[in-house]
């Protein structure tokens, strides 16, 4: 029991937040017809969502979802955050949300029904990862349904995110594969070429003549969890920094050179540590300071964003 005393009273901010939230929540036009027919749409996919019993031994497509966001070795431990992400963005563009003159667009019903049937051919094929494309579609076309086509189309970003929530580890054995042999080959190279260690590559397994150290590349150093969730940052960054799609374009598609260029920063230090300090050195830095090293992309990311506006107020002045 906390007394009167000790208890936490919410500062002024708190509270001026709190109210906006509850503001606009009042103010949201059509959320019972809104959540009428989300309920349902849930519904569905909690109770006959998933018919992978073999794998994951539930009818959910939630609990699908959950187990995979959560497996060990899993790629895709971000996809739990993209619900999130995308209230956020909402919520940060809440004033041009206001704007949008919300209007029932009962047409939309032709797209809900195509997601259904997206979700049934994914039931009957025993393919979870298809069902999860259509309940996320499903609950934007919901979105569009209620308020109109024009929040649909002002809305397309965030909804788009929903596709880093789709997992897709065991699918990306084909690209994790050729990945984990590159950053084998480059991690080598800049070992011997730039920082004059002498190691020795076999496959994906790296180690020195003596024996002193032995690392092997494996599925989760190849690279593939860097990228993914590189991906996810520079999109969300391409799309709420620049209005230019050449620009958002740029952005998004520099996220697999960084991601390398990372992950080859990060084993080398490895590599480093091991030639200074042995085994435990290479350890050491594996599993305690790995992060450290993709904070020079957004470091770039924050730079590149400046270097637009600095351009963009020139091209103003002139």
């Amino acid at each position: 029991m906390i007394s009167e005393s000790t208890a936490k009273v919410p500062g002024p901010r708190q509270e001026s937040l709190l109210a906006e939230i509850q503001d606009i929540v009042f103010r949201i036009p059509d959320k019972g017809l809104f959540l009428m027919i989300l309920a349902p749409w849930l519904a569905i996919f909690y109770f006959v969502g998933n018919s992978t019993f073999g794998y994951f031994d539930t009818a959910s497509l939630f609990s699908w979802l959950s187990q995979c966001y959560q497996s060990p070795g899993a790629d895709d431990e971000h996809g739990v955050l993209v619900p999130w992400v995308i209230l956020g963005i909402l919520w940060w563009r809440r004033k041009e949300v206001e704007k949008i003159v919300p209007r029932n667009a009962p047409s939309i019903l032709i797209l809900l029904a195509l997601a259904m049937l997206v979700h049934i051919a994914g039931y009957i094929l025993q393919q979870p990862r298809l069902s999860s494309i259509a309940l996320f579609v499903g609950i934007y076309f919901i979105c569009g349904l209620v308020w109109g086509w024009d929040f649909l189309r002002k809305s397309s970003f965030p909804f788009c995110l929903f596709i880093f929530a789709i997992p897709l580890t065991h699918l990306m054995e084909k690209v994790t594969i050729p990945l984990r042999f590159m950053a084998t080959h480059l991690t080598v190279m800049f070992s011997k070429g730039v920082l004059g260690i002498k190691v020795v590559e076999e496959g994906t397994q790296i180690f020195d003549s003596a024996h002193t150290f032995h690392y092997d590349v494996a599925a989760a150093c190849s690279g593939i969890k860097s990228l993914l969730l590189m991906l996810f940052i520079n999109t969300i960054f391409a799309f709420l920094s620049f209005n230019s799609w050449w620009k958002r374009v740029l952005i998004i598609l520099l996220a697999i050179p960084l991601a390398i260029t990372c992950n080859i920063m990060r084993l080398s230090s490895i590599i480093v540590a091991a030639e200074a300090f042995q085994q435990k050195g290479g350890d050491f830095v594996h599993e305690r300071l790995g992060i450290i090293f993709y904070i020079p992309a957004f470091v770039l990311l924050l730079l590149i964003n400046h270097y637009f506006s600095e351009d963009a107020v020139r091209r103003e002045n002139t």
